[in-house]
C-alpha cells in the first residue's frame, strides 16, 4: 500500500513539473517570437503579417444592454487555407460614459500560433486601425496552469489493490 502511495505521489509531482516546463516553454517562446503590426485598412483590402493574410470585410455597428460598439470582420488565410474570420470591437459602456472606450479583443485560437486582432478605431468612410499580431505558444501558459492544478490531486488519491476472487466451490 505504501508502494502505490508513493507513486502517486511521485506522478503528481512529475505532472507538478511537466506544468511548469510547459509554461516555461510558453514564456519563452511567445514573448521572443511575437509579431505585431498596427495598420489602417480600407474595406475589402489585405494585410499579410508572416505567413498569414487578413483581409476587411465588414465594419458593423450595434448595441448591447450595457454598450453599444463598432465590430470589424476580418478573414484570415495561411495561404489559400480559410483559418476563420476574426471580430473585435470597439466598445462604449453605458456606465463609464461616451468618452471612454474599450477594445475587446478577437483570437484565432491554437496550440501553435494565435491570432489576435484588435480594433483601435474606425473613420467615417469605414476605414479601420487595428492591431494584428501572432503570439506562438500562448495555449501552454493555460495547459501547463491546469496541469500544475490537477496532477496534486492525484498525490492524495489512495487506490486500493483490487482483491482476487477465488472460486471455493
Amino acid at each position: 500500500d505504501a508502494s502505490v502511495r508513493k507513486s502517486n505521489r511521485a506522478i503528481g509531482a512529475y505532472g507538478v513539473h511537466i506544468g511548469v516546463a510547459l509554461i516555461v516553454i510558453g514564456i519563452a517562446f511567445s514573448g521572443t517570437y511575437k509579431q505585431e503590426i498596427q495598420t489602417r485598412i480600407s474595406r475589402g483590402e489585405t494585410v499579410t503579417l508572416d505567413q498569414y493574410t487578413f483581409k476587411y470585410k465588414e465594419l458593423y455597428e450595434g448595441e448591447a444592454i450595457e454598450y453599444i460598439f463598432l465590430q470589424a470582420e476580418i478573414d484570415v488565410f495561411e495561404g489559400e487555407k480559410f483559418l476563420g474570420t476574426l471580430e473585435p470591437q470597439r466598445r462604449l459602456y453605458n456606465k463609464f460614459g461616451k468618452d471612454r472606450s474599450f477594445a475587446e479583443v478577437s483570437i484565432i485560437p491554437s496550440f501553435g500560433e494565435e491570432l489576435y486582432s484588435s480594433l483601435l478605431g474606425a473613420d467615417a468612410q469605414g476605414n479601420i486601425t487595428v492591431t494584428l499580431s501572432i503570439e506562438p505558444m500562448v495555449n501552454w501558459f493555460w495547459i501547463g496552469g491546469t496541469i500544475m492544478c490537477l496532477f496534486p490531486f492525484i498525490g492524495f488519491t489512495r487506490f486500493r489493490k483490487s482483491e482476487k476472487v477465488t472460486d471455493a466451490a
